[in-house]
């Protein structure tokens, strides 16, 4: 089965130099030129490796993918606590409206 959790990601922001793939930061003028962001992934309920929307197994363990719920966890569950993704969370939220 697919769960479907919220995950903090970086993803890219426009900038006026050119930038690698895979850079944090310009190499031109060193500022950073990604930003957290909160994305919703779908997840194998089995082993918790990303999985696809059209995927019909888990190409990590192989556990069958039918069927999407949508878990009130995160991401990094396990990892940090509830109260800390919850304070990234908002932080990020307050950036983005800025």
């Amino acid at each position: 089965m697919k769960i479907k959790l919220e995950n903090i990601v970086k993803v890219p922001i426009d900038h006026e130099h050119p930038i690698g793939k895979m850079d944090a930061f310009c190499r031109t003028c060193g500022v950073p030129v990604t930003e957290d962001s909160i994305q919703e992934q779908l997840v194998c309920s089995e082993c918790r490796h990303p999985v696809g929307d059209t995927d019909n197994f888990c190409g990590f363990c192989g556990g069958s993918l039918s069927g999407t719920i949508k878990k009130t966890e995160h991401y990094f569950s396990g990892a940090i606590s509830d109260e800390h993704f919850t304070t990234l969370k908002t932080a990020i939220k307050k950036k983005a409206v800025k």
